[in-house]
């Protein structure tokens, strides 16, 4: 039950930010910006866990004792069903998913070697690294504008997804943004 909160509310997170965003300039939109991939890493690590819990579950209780107590649900019978075929996805192939890598490369915990490899490819790319750092009076406010891109190149990375090998540096807007390729 708290992992749907939680998810629920990385969700929230996530649109909010999106329309904060939409109206954004200057540098509340580049702090925005970070801002907005958050929810998302913060959301594929609850999903991570919620799949966990998932499969104990179903290694505790049988899955059909689950399917009677849904009975009369039928939203709540698929979505456990097809849910179950996640959880049952061996640990070895769950671990080149997009999700995966984003929640233990990013959202749990860092991965220094990809952040390494990241700063290395993308360092002297003009317009996809800023070392731009916004202090605060208030302790704790400050936000470091490289950290946010080197998340989202990890996500991207993540996604098995590639940018364009040098991007023109201009406000970011739907015509100017990076494409990315998907595999």
């Amino acid at each position: 039950m708290l992992a749907t909160d939680d998810v629920r509310l990385a969700q929230r997170l996530y649109v909010e930010t999106a329309e904060r965003l939409r109206a954004a300039v200057g540098i509340q939109q580049r702090l925005l910006t970070g801002e907005y991939w958050y929810p998302l890493r913060l959301l594929c690590a609850h999903l991570h866990e919620a799949i966990d819990a998932l499969a104990t579950l179903t290694s505790t209780v049988s899955p059909k004792a689950i399917e009677q107590f849904l009975e009369g649900q039928a939203d709540a019978l698929e979505a456990f069903k097809n849910l179950r075929a996640v959880a049952g996805v061996d640990r070895e192939t769950r671990k080149e998913t997009a999700l995966f890598k984003t929640r233990t490369r990013i959202g749990a915990h860092y991965e220094n070697e990809a952040i390494t490899r990241l700063l290395t490819r993308y360092a002297d790319v003009p317009g996809y690294l800023d070392g731009t750092v916004v202090g605060s009076e208030v302790g704790g406010l400050a936000r470091f504008i490289i950290a946010d891109s080197l998340a989202v190149l990890m996500m991207i990375e993540a996604a098995g997804a590639s940018l364009p090998p040098q991007w023109r540096q201009k406000p970011i807007s739907q015509d100017s943004a990076p494409r990315l390729t998907l595999p």
